[in-house]
């Protein structure tokens, strides 16, 4: 497979790093990167290119890299290759707009394109064990999985560096105990709220689920915990190693159980090659936006000081279009009826002032009303006239 490289963060240098591993060849790097010698040390014989746009040939590139070094350049470039329909594989989160990420999500519902968020911890084969134990609490060792708990220990815990994190771990929550309904966030009073943060969730199952944020010492990395009626269990993710350990403790000794030789970039590019195959895979780029919008209801949370309901709801173009349109028609009904009250008024002093021209004027007012109400009724036929058809295959072989 033949990779191109748009932004380089941690996440693209490790995926350069494994797709010279694994016989691919990285062919193009966007020169507009500020950790370019990097990549260059790996792929040395990659073409640097500073128009991308027109070096993406479907026939010389198989699939696009994106890092999330620069967030409003490289959602651009996202959006590009989703139109064109080049096979991505992100770097989560692009950026923290659930705005952008919907409206990403719209445009690849159209085309159907071939867009792999990188939230690697879902795949591992500890994450896959947690959610069987939930999954079936009959066949668990720790029986009915009451709580889970997500401890983050992290040596920046400025916003932006909480709210990220955050994006990348609720992915593995909603993997294992489902997708969340309620999120409650709470900060300290005293300094930034972001780096004691806690936030709480409830998922559709009914599973409790509360992620933390404390200083990092001799420990970097995620603790999992999830306590169920009979035990807990309890898995360590080392952001310095990919060994995961997870440890079951019943009424009986703990028992232990390592996960070594697991590399997460390896398996991105196994799952890339399997969704150009056409074989379905997960993440969904809907599920990636799903956990932007979360981290993005935690400034509402603490902004308010309350639980935030949060709903599924499918963003197309032709929903956003209908609540456009309900707007517009709430907007022009409350103008209205400032209107008739403004016009009855001059109505009344242009009578008394004997302006007959104008009061004969200003009577013809239900007709202005009437004409925009008909031309918002002219607009509803949009929505099928701008219906998306089927979208042009490209050829990535």
């Amino acid at each position: 497979m033949k990779l191109a490289v748009l932004g380089i963060d941690d996440a693209t240098l490790a995926l350069v790093a494994a797709s010279r591993d694994q016989q691919h060849a990285v062919v193009l790097i966007d020169a507009n990167s500020d950790r370019l010698e990097e990549v260059r040390r790996i792929a040395p014989s990659a073409k640097i290119v500073s128009d991308w746009e027109n070096s993406l040939d479907p026939s010389q590139v198989d699939a696009v890299l994106l890092g999330a070094d620069k967030p409003g350049e490289r959602t651009e470039q996202l959006r590009r290759l989703i139109q064109t329909q080049m096979p991505a594989i992100v770097a989560h989160p692009l950026s923290l707009s659930m705005l952008e990420a919907y409206e990403l999500d719209m445009i690849h519902n159209e085309t159907q394109s071939i867009v792999l968020p990188y939230l690697p911890e879902r795949w591992h084969p500890a994450g896959v064990e947690l959610g069987e134990i939930v999954a079936d609490p009959s066949a668990s060792q720790i029986g009915a999985v009451e709580q889970v708990i997500f401890e983050r220990f992290m040596r920046k815990r400025e916003r932006e560096d909480v709210l990220k994190q955050f994006s990348r771990d609720v992915d593995l929550l909603q993997f294992i105990a489902g997708d969340a309904n309620k999120l409650h966030a709470l900060g300290s009073t005293t300094g930034s709220p972001y780096g004691n943060l806690t936030v709480q969730t409830t998922s559709e199952t009914g599973s409790v689920c509360r992620w933390t944020v404390a200083p990092a010492h001799d420990f970097v990395g995620g603790k999992l915990t999830l306590i169920g009626a009979a035990g807990r269990a309890t898995l360590l993710l080392p952001d310095a190693s990919n060994v995961w350990r997870l440890d079951v403790q019943t009424s009986g000794p703990t028992s232990s159980k390592e996960f070594a030789g697991w590399d997460s970039a390896v398996a991105a590019l196994h799952m890339l090659t399997a969704a150009i195959e056409g074989k379905t895979t997960e993440p969904t780029w809907t599920e990636a936006a799903r956990t932007i919008e979360l981290a993005e209801t935690i400034d509402r949370s603490l902004k308010r000081g309350r639980t935030i309901d949060l709903h599924h709801e499918e963003f197309t173009d032709i929903g956003t279009f209908k609540g456009t349109m309900t707007s517009v028609g709430c907007a022009i009904l409350m103008c209205g009826v400032v209107l008739v009250v403004c016009v009855a008024l001059a109505h009344l002093v242009a009578v008394q002032a004997g302006w007959n021209q104008l009061a004969d004027w200003l009577g013809n007012w239900p007709y202005l009303l009437l004409g925009v109400l008909g031309f918002y009724l002219l607009l509803q036929p949009l929505a099928l006239i701008g219906k998306p058809g089927e979208p042009a295959k490209i050829d990535s072989d």
